[in-house]
C-alpha cells in the first residue's frame, strides 16, 4: 500500500480533533494545509508527512505498530488502519510494548503518570 494512502488515511481521521486543539500541529497555516490536502490540492506529500509527525501521540502508536511487525514506514497504511480501525497488525502488539512505549514518551510531557 502506498504511503500516501497511509498519509490522507491518518489526516482524515485526526482532521477534526486537530480543528478542535486536541491533538497536532498549533499553527494555523499548518492546518490549512492539511485541509487543503484532503480537499484534494496538490501538497508536496514531504510537507504532508511532517505535518504528521507533529501528532505527537498517534505517531509513536504508528511507530510502535510498525516496529512489532517489521514495516519500515510508520506512515504505511496497514500501520494506520490498524491504528485508527483495527486490523491483524495489532496482533503483534503486547500489554508490555505499550506500557514501554507510554513510559518512554508521554511520561515526560506530562500526560500520563506511572502507576504506583
Amino acid at each position: 500500500m502506498s504511503q500516501h494512502k497511509g498519509i490522507k488515511l491518518a489526516l482524515r481521521y485526526a482532521y477534526v480533533p486537530c480543528q478542535l486543539g486536541l491533538c497536532g500541529p498549533d499553527d494555523i497555516k499548518k492546518r490549512n494545509i492539511m485541509r487543503a490536502y484532503l480537499e484534494g490540492t496538490q501538497i508536496d506529500k514531504e510537507s504532508i508527512r511532517k505535518i504528521k509527525t507533529e501528532f505527537r501521540g498517534a505517531y509513536k502508536y504508528y511507530e510502535l505498530i510498525a516496529i512489532q511487525n517489521k514495516i519500515k514506514d510508520p506512515l504505511d497504511y496497514r500501520v494506520v488502519e490498524a491504528y485508527w480501525t483495527g486490523n491483524v497488525y495489532l496482533n503483534k502488539i503486547k500489554g508490555h510494548h505499550l506500557q514501554r512505549m507510554a513510559n518512554r514518551e508521554f511520561l515526560p510531557l506530562g500526560k500520563i503518570t506511572k502507576k504506583k
